[in-house]
């Protein structure tokens, strides 16, 4: 006879096995398994410690067990992450919004809303990826030009699966290229979150980041050679006075700041900290 295995026996078993792994929070991923498994809220969870798991319930919270432990990230398992109080969709092979990253949402809603009111605004997100920022900005922002470039066909699909849950077909376009090759001039906001880390240093990430995709990671010997191209295509195609905010690793910022009084002259820049008092978003304003 088959041993009776209850919600309690899993979660134990579970948060030890995760443990022995060294993955951090492990009663908590133990707990998101059997969530998503059984279809449960947390407080639902712990309504049912004593429930009888059936063998289908168990071989599928197994199936994600082992995801977890191969160190996939818990954001492809369920297939959502949350980014600025928003469900976005996301799969392998797509890049997984970060919390740092709604920096950017924050500093460009501040920069639209110091505009004129009567002015149309073009903004752009190059590199969405799942569409996080554009779709983040939307939300606040009714009446403004969007548009969103990815030059990956994966992220594109979750990119416009994202706009579709959210309603947002008729407020932001996204278009494939690289960058702003798909974006004709006369953009007031551009927003970046490009690949920056070097080439050399990818190797070294967290086992759950290698499971990203690298053309969303890595950004060349320097980690700045997609930044550079960004800004020189940004050259030509921002209107001014305009603003320009990327995302870069911490260690950039004196380099970004070089970069962007060549490329980008007339203009000022700044850096700004992220919660984790880190150099986090570059904002750079042409006149």
């Amino acid at each position: 006879m088959r041993a009776r295995r209850s919600v309690r026996d899993i979660l134990q078993e579970f948060s030890l096995k995760l443990m022995s792994y060294e993955i951090e929070e492990s009663r908590l991923e133990s707990e998101l398994i059997l969530m998503k498994c059984l279809t449960l809220s947390r407080a639902q969870l712990y309504t049912i410690l004593d429930y009888e798991l059936t063998d289908l319930d168990i071989s599928l919270s197994y199936k994600d067990l082992q995801r977890r432990l191969d160190r996939e990230p818990w954001s492809y398992i369920s297939g959502h992450k949350e980014f600025y109080g928003l469900d976005i969709l996301v799969e392998p092979g797509v890049f997984i919004p970060r919390p740092e990253t709604e920096l950017i949402v924050d500093t460009s809603l501040s920069i639209f809303n110091a505009m004129d009111s009567n002015r149309q605004v073009k903004i752009v997100d190059a590199c969405t990826g799942s569409g996080a920022i554009a779709i983040a900005i939307s939300k606040h922002i009714s009446n403004a030009q969007i548009y969103a470039t990815e030059i990956s066909d994966v992220a594109l699909k979750i990119a416009n699966s994202n706009l579709h849950a959210h309603g947002l077909e008729g407020r932001i376009e996204i278009l494939k290229g690289s960058l702003l090759e798909p974006i004709e001039s006369g953009i007031d906001i551009l927003v970046s979150n490009p690949p920056y880390i070097p080439s050399q240093d990818i190797e070294n990430l967290q086992p759950e980041v290698l499971h990203e995709p690298t053309q969303a990671l890595d950004g060349g010997s320097s980690g700045l050679d997609i930044i550079t191209e960004l800004m020189i295509q940004a050259s030509s195609k921002m209107s001014r006075p305009g603003s320009m905010l990327i995302e870069f690793h911490p260690t950039q910022s004196l380099s970004l700041q070089t970069m962007a009084s060549q490329l980008l002259s007339p203009c000022k820049s700044k850096v700004i900290n992220d919660l984790y008092g880190d150099n986090r978003l570059l904002v750079v304003d042409l006149f």
